[in-house]
């Protein structure tokens, strides 16, 4: 029994520290931010920047929205034409798109109506798709963002680079969580996307995110990417799917990395976040939610294995020796997490932050507990009964 706990500690201590290290360089380069337009990168696309749709899925009146949906309409980018799109005439966003609409030539709006056989975002980004289509002149390149991550001036281009000048599949990018406050929850969510976005920085482990994506407009045709999405219950972690079987990847652009202000984060808003990524995974990519169970062990056990043997040790139960171990383990695993401190802007003070490290790996194997008895997936006012391949197979609304 000593013997299997010190190889879990080892094991942890290994897969933390291969997280911490592969990805580090992709989330420097993230936070660095887009190059500016003049910058060397860009000179051989000067004045032949390829046509954008961007379509921005808006819901509700959250603090941050107004403030991230201008941030993408006031992208310096040279051809680039918005969709804002509502799912009802009744919903508070319905207004704020339709000012942006009215004052800006190139913005529309359109209400979506009631999601039945997709997820309520897939059915608005439809929409958003359908009215593009209908330009007499429609986009190149078909890019989305969700309406409460702030962009940096020069998002786009980072972001439909790869497209441009490598021709890939499809592109994304991701964001940071901005702690605006030091609760111990908003840190755990700076926390978890960080750890998240390191693991986007490793191929093997890297997804598509829906916050910022994009595709050419002739991949979406070509291989169906409409068809897939209506009736599926998620558009990124589907494409990827759709992507691997395909034989492609779907290309990282480090820079394209959204702003995410969080202050007064609740615990049951990041156990359901939380548990809603890990169950996109089950839903859509079963192998691999199977997969991270071994993952979601060896962040969550160890700790408590080490301090047992560390109690054990005191008490004379097991030899010094594990006790050390255990030692070793805590000090080795707290370093590992206080590293990635630097990794986050804001500067987080030590203790807490070495606190929400510690919390979020425990009670991320929760939240992936959790989705081995979840029947359905909850997703704003909205209950989705979901089937094999990401499939919805009934949508409920629950006000």
């Amino acid at each position: 029994m000593i013997t299997i706990s010190l190889c879990l500690l080892v094991l942890a201590l290994l897969l933390l520290g291969a997280i911490a290290l592969l990805g580090r360089s992709h989330v420097l380069m993230a936070n660095h931010g887009p190059r500016p337009a003049d910058h060397p990168a860009f000179a051989s696309l000067d004045g032949r920047w390829p046509p954008i749709g961007l379509v921005i899925p808006m819901h509700g009146d959250r603090p941050t929205m107004r403030e991230a949906v201008a941030s993408m309409l006031d992208q310096d980018y040279p051809e680039l034409t918005v969709v804002l799109v509502t799912a009802e005439e009744d919903d508070p966003a319905t207004n704020i798109a339709r000012g942006h609409a009215a004052s800006r030539g190139n913005v529309h709006h359109v209400i979506a109506g009631e999601a039945e056989t997709n997820a309520q975002k897939l059915h608005n980004q439809l929409a958003g798709i359908a009215l593009l289509e209908e330009l007499d002149s429609p986009p190149e390149i078909l890019a989305f963002s969700d309406s409460t991550h702030l962009a940096p001036q020069g998002h786009l281009r980072e972001l439909i680079l790869p497209l441009v000048k490598a021709d890939a599949f499809a592109v994304t990018g991701y964001h940071r969580v901005a702690p605006q406050d030091i609760r111990l929850t908003t840190l755990m969510y700076a926390f978890a996307v960080l750890g998240l976005h390191l693991m986007q920085g490793i191929p093997l482990l890297s997804q598509s995110w829906g916050g910022a994506m994009a595709l050419a407009r002739r991949t979406y045709h070509q291989h169906g990417v409409g068809e897939l999405w209506r009736t599926n219950i998620v558009d990124d972690v589907s494409l990827t799917v759709l992507a691997n079987k395909l034989g492609r990847r779907v290309t990282n652009a480090s820079r394209a990395c959204l702003v995410s202000p969080a202050r007064d984060t609740t615990l049951d808003f990041w156990i359901a976040w939380l548990t809603r990524q890990v169950l996109y995974l089950r839903f859509c990519m079963p192998g691999t939610w199977l997969a991270a169970a071994l993952g979601f062990l060896l962040l969550a056990a160890p700790p408590f294995i080490a301090v047992g043997l560390v109690i054990a040790s005191l008490v004379g139960l097991v030899c010094s020796g594990a006790g050390f171990a255990g030692v070793g383990f805590l000090v080795i695993g707290g370093t590992l997490i206080l590293s990635t401190r630097s990794l986050i802007p804001e500067n987080p003070p030590i203790l807490r932050w070495l606190m929400a490290g510690a919390a979020t790996l425990v009670l991320a194997a929760w939240c992936y507990l959790r989705t081995w008895t979840a029947r359905r997936m909850v997703w704003g006012i909205k209950a989705y009964a979901v089937g094999r391949g990401g499939k919805v197979k009934r949508v409920e609304t629950i006000r």
